[in-house]
């Protein structure tokens, strides 16, 4: 059992440092809820390689960032994004 188990709270580490979908795999399997990102096309990447939820830690006010995660949350019922 973890710390974030036991208190019943997600993690979700920052990716932009490695910006390494093999590092993002490994975290998510070992329990991160997700991944943290910090701008859209970090998110793009993300996606590109198969990151199931995100959480982007800053204001989404792109427009065409914003039709591009409408068409991801759209075509994949799974992908859970967080701004």
């Amino acid at each position: 059992e973890t710390y974030t188990e036991r208190h019943g709270l997600d993690f979700a580490p920052h990716g932009k440092t490695s910006m390494a979908p093999q590092l993002f795999h490994q975290q998510l399997e070992r329990g991160a809820w997700g991944i943290t990102l910090a701008v859209p096309h970090q998110v793009r990447v993300a996606r590109a390689f198969g990151v199931p939820r995100v959480f982007l830690a800053n204001e989404l006010v792109d427009a065409a960032a914003l039709r591009w995660i409408a068409a991801e949350l759209a075509a994949d019922p799974d992908f859970v994004f967080v701004a």
